[in-house]
């Protein structure tokens, strides 16, 4: 079982997991704001955008394992870039990304 901490005296907030997750989600928040031009693209749509450019014939199963993104949420993802026209569609399956345009 974990040792209780007094917090008056021996807890430091800047060096809890939580505390420095959160803050390097922040920074991350923060430069990627400064460093992408469209305030309408997210982190996920920017990481699948990067994806489909390395491998154009990738399908929706291949890039969800790749981005670490659950099929669901990639589903999601890949019908709203297309819906803005930043891509033209991504096969949902291996077998179909002979036929799919990226």
């Amino acid at each position: 079982m974990p040792k209780r901490v007094d917090v008056r005296h021996e807890f430091e907030l800047g060096e809890t997991p939580g505390h420095l997750i959160r803050r390097a989600q922040q920074i991350h928040a923060a430069v990627f704001a400064e460093t992408v031009s469209d305030p309408d693209l997210t982190s996920p749509q920017f990481a699948v955008l990067a994806a489909l450019h390395q491998s154009p014939d990738i399908d929706q199963v291949s890039l969800a394992q790749r981005l670490a993104i659950d099929r669901s949420t990639i589903t999601d993802v890949t019908a709203r870039l297309v819906e803005r026209k930043l891509t033209s569609g991504i096969a949902t399956s291996a077998t179909d990304a002979a036929t799919c345009c990226s």
